[in-house]
């Protein structure tokens, strides 16, 4: 891993293939992003903006020149099961 980020309870650990979060106070691996040539581009203190990272593009221009993506981490959540444990009820069998 090449930088990091604390934003209390999570600890993002940014390497050049992927992105780790992590649970800080124990260290639990919570979720696993994948890309190539990833970067931290900005981190400041969560009052004061968001969490960018750059990451290699799919495209590539007349040039040959590759394309950059630009991206903001925000926190998720997991989805939420209805009564009956199907996520999406017309799904059910």
């Amino acid at each position: 891993m090449q930088s990091f980020v604390v934003r209390e309870p999570h600890l993002i650990l940014v390497g050049s293939n992927s992105i780790e979060v992590r649970h800080t106070p124990t260290g639990r691996l919570l979720q696993v992003i994948e890309g190539k040539e990833i970067r931290l581009m900005q981190a400041v203190p969560k009052e004061q903006g968001p969490i960018l990272i750059a990451r290699r593009g799919k495209t590539d221009d007349q040039n040959g020149m590759s394309s950059d993506q630009l991206v903001e981490l925000v926190p998720t959540a997991p989805l939420e099961s209805s009564d009956n444990g199907f996520v999406w009820e017309e799904w059910g069998t």
